[in-house]
């Protein structure tokens, strides 16, 4: 039996856990994960909510050096197959100004939905498990952790960024990707709520709402953007803010 090691047990490894088994049953599939469970970052998406697409799904709404690269993965996998994908999970979605959250705006019900999914196909979940090396070998990739080492015939790396430490994406998946011989872009922070100094509406901290956010440079326009607006103890932050 041909193995597929997961390192990273997030949106990208579970989806990509799911697809390999329901494409190919008679593999064996292990996710490794750091934390206590798979896909904590989910709960924290779309303010608690998950965000899962857009209906407006384009690559003109994309930053990239080669746009055509983005157009060939939406191609592949666009709007119509993400909202097939969880319609045969049997999450119920709804839209809002395109926006697609699940019907009852929770967040931990895409998680579960998803974690009950790979235990259905049999999945191997290692929590609170995470890889510390990975090495080539003659038969594929040898995986260790901090008690165990695992040969793989392949594997999928997606331990995510460097977003979040404290919900599993704190940077070390650059170092694995580093070990293999791989290159990897410098990277800055995206998506990031503004803090504000002296901040005049502390007292409204939790409080959401939809607004027109406008940023302006030496009093000219650079960006404008609608949507729902959170204001915070700090600043403001939401879809329009990022």
């Amino acid at each position: 039996m041909k193995t597929l090691a997961i390192v990273g047990g997030g949106a990208s490894g579970m989806l990509a856990g799911i697809t390999a088994l329901e494409t190919n049953p008679d593999i064996q599939v292990i996710i490794f994960d750091q934390k206590d469970i798979l896909g904590k970052k989910i709960l924290s998406t779309g303010n608690g909510r998950c965000n899962l697409t857009n209906k407006n799904m384009s690559s003109d709404y994309f930053r990239s050096d080669e746009p055509q690269l983005i157009s060939s993965v939406l191609k592949a996998f666009g709007y119509s197959d993400t909202i097939r994908f969880f319609e045969n999970l049997g999450l119920l979605m709804k839209s809002r100004n395109g926006y697609i959250y699940p019907r009852c705006d929770q967040a931990s019900v895409v998680r579960s939905v998803l974690d009950n999914r790979l235990k259905e196909l049999g999945a191997d979940i290692r929590r609170e498990n995470a890889v510390t090396s990975i090495c080539r070998t003659k038969k594929g990739f040898q995986i260790e952790t901090g008690s165990e080492k695992i040969q793989a015939d392949r594997i999928i790396l997606s331990a995510g960024g460097k977003a979040s430490s404290k919900l599993g994406s704190d940077g070390s998946g650059y170092t694995l990707v580093k070990s293999l011989g791989h290159s990897v872009v410098p990277v800055v922070p995206a998506l990031v709520q503004l803090k504000v100094k002296d901040f005049a509406f502390q007292k409204a901290s939790g409080v959401r709402t939809d607004a027109k956010v406008t940023a302006l440079i030496n009093g000219r326009m650079a960006a404008s953007d609608t949507g729902e607006l959170q204001i915070t103890n700090y600043g403001i932050s939401g879809i329009p803010v990022f």
